[in-house]
Parts: structure tokens; sequence; C-alpha cells
């Protein structure tokens, strides 16, 4: 059984009839509609998104993001879950790739990028190290 691209109303419960046929009328193109959702729903999802990331800026760009993805999908939405429920899943997943890149930024910053010499090897290894310097700073003028 083939499954069809638009949500059905016939099977919305009440309450919910109102989104779903401002979705069918997003996925026809009508740009009302569109806005209409997009009202509905940008302040609930930087709600969402910053209560997972903490830097604000950041949540502002995600949530943005989640509502540029979901309107680039919207005609792939099936309405098998609410058009909030699948706008909410793509907010945390671009929030949660937001919160682990951020986290591993974190923890490169915290590696140290050249280890300090001790004993006897020192001088060579200060030698080498200024000689990396040097070639950086070479290669910095031929880029």
């Amino acid at each position: 059984m083939k499954r069809s691209a638009q949500p059905s109303l016939e099977r919305a419960p009440e309450g919910a009839t109102e989104e779903r046929a401002l979705v069918v009328r997003s996925q026809a193109g009508e740009r009302a509609a569109q806005e209409e959702l997009l009202g509905r729903y940008h302040r609930s999802v930087y709600a969402l998104v910053r209560g997972y990331l903490q830097n604000r800026e950041e949540a502002q760009d995600v949530a943005q993001r989640a509502l540029l993805e979901a309107f680039a999908h919207l005609p792939g939405f099936r309405g098998e879950s609410s058009f909030r429920t699948w706008l909410y899943r793509i907010a945390l997943n671009l929030a949660s790739h937001a919160g682990r890149k951020a986290q591993a930024e974190r923890r490169l910053r915290e590696v140290p990028l050249v280890e300090e010499p001790r004993g006897e090897a020192a001088s060579g290894e200060q030698r080498l190290d200024g000689q990396a310097r040097s070639g950086l700073r070479r290669l910095k003028w031929h880029c």
C-alpha cells in the first residue's frame, strides 16, 4: 500500500484540523499559510532549542535552521505525526548536533598544542619547535 505524501484531514483529531489544513495549503505553495505556520512556531522552536544550548546566538541560528529545514522538506511531510512534533524533532536533532560540535570544540581548546620539553631532550625539542614555528611563518607568506 502506497502512502500519500499529503496529510489526510479525515484522520486528524479535532483541534489539529486547522494545523493540518495549514500544512496542506503550505505544501501547495500558499505563502500566507507558510507565514501562518512560521508565526505559530518560531518562538516555541527557539525556546525548545534554547533549553539545549547555552549560547543564545547559537540557539537563534539553530532555531532558524530548523525552520528552514522544515519548510524545505515540507513537501515530503506525510502527516504521520503533527506538524509541531515533526518540526520539534528537526529542531532537537539540529540542537543535539550543535551541542556535540560545541563540546568537541571545547575539548580541542583544552588540549595543549605542544608539550613542554623536559630533561635532556629539552634542547633538541626546543630547536625542533623553533624550526616548526619558522616553517609555519614561511607558509603564511606563500599561501
